[in-house]
C-alpha cells in the first residue's frame, strides 16, 4: 500500500483589518500623577526621598490591622476595621502585607468616591 500525503493548508492573509475606535486618546490630554501618599495620617510627615526607597518600604509594609490604622488614622472608620478583624478571625488562612503604594492608591479622601466602594475594595483585597 502507497501512503500519500496530504498538502499542507496555504495561509493567505485576510487583507487589511480595519482599526476600531481607541478608548483614549494618546498622548493622554493630562499627566499622570501618583496619588499622593501624604493625604494619609499616617504617612503625612513621609519625604518624596523616603518614599521611593525600597528600604524604607519595606520597614513600613503594612502588616495587620493596627499598623492599617495607624495609617489611616480617622479615615478608616471602627466598623470596617471590626469586619476585617472579623474575617481575619473567621476566614483568612495567611496574613496580607500591604505595600505604601497599594495603600496610598486608595481614594479615601476623594469626596467622588463611594466609601462603601472603597472599603468593599479593601475587604477584596
Amino acid at each position: 500500500m502507497i501512503e500519500t500525503k496530504s498538502a499542507r493548508p496555504v495561509w493567505h492573509p485576510a487583507g487589511k483589518v480595519g482599526g476600531g475606535e481607541q478608548p483614549f486618546t494618546y498622548p493622554l490630554e493630562h499627566p499622570f500623577v501618583e496619588p499622593d501618599w501624604r493625604r494619609l495620617p499616617g504617612y503625612k510627615d513621609v519625604t518624596a526621598a523616603e518614599w521611593e526607597t525600597a528600604l524604607w518600604q519595606r520597614r513600613h509594609t503594612v502588616k495587620n490591622l493596627k499598623e492599617l490604622q495607624a495609617v489611616f488614622g480617622p479615615l478608616l472608620p471602627q466598623n470596617l476595621l471590626d469586619s476585617m478583624d472579623r474575617f481575619v478571625l473567621d476566614r483568612s488562612t495567611n496574613t496580607r502585607s500591604r505595600r505604601q503604594e497599594a495603600i496610598s492608591k486608595h481614594r479615601s479622601s476623594d469626596a467622588s468616591y463611594s466609601r462603601e466602594a472603597e472599603y468593599a475594595e479593601m475587604l477584596r483585597q
